[in-house]
């Protein structure tokens, strides 16, 4: 780590470029085992999407697809159940491009609560 005064000027410089910052910590959604097209985060880290490991050409491009639920103790659950049901439909949707592939969904698990992502790889090669 850097030494704390040369933190604090780093802080300094990067504020004035910077309207909002934030951050949050997710844990990949069980639902991620559970569809075979859902490679999971370990997956894109490991490869480019092709099962060759670390080529860094035609990498593509991640999406993050965010959805901010409703206060509740089960609505995270209801969503990533209806989610669950409508996601092979939404994995061979007509006129998706054939690179497009959801890498995994992620569910908040320290911040702020009732936070889905979903991340999405686009381009590149495809597995």
């Amino acid at each position: 780590w850097p030494k704390k005064d040369e933190w604090k000027q780093y802080l300094g410089e990067v504020k004035a470029c910077m309207m909002e910052q934030s951050s949050g910590i997710f844990v990949e959604a069980g639902l991620v085992d559970d569809f075979e097209e859902v490679k999971g985060l370990k997956y894109w880290i490991e490869n480019d999407g092709s099962g060759n490991r670390n080529n860094n050409n035609k990498r593509g491009i991640i999406e993050l697809r965010k959805y901010q639920l409703k206060l509740g103790y089960d609505t995270v659950p209801k969503f990533l159940q209806s989610f669950s049901d409508a996601l092979p439909s939404k994995l061979n949707a007509i006129g998706t491009h054939p690179t497009t592939q959801l890498a995994t969904v992620l569910v908040s698990d320290v911040g702020s609560l009732n936070t889905v992502y979903e991340v999405w790889k686009h381009g590149g090669k495809s597995s």
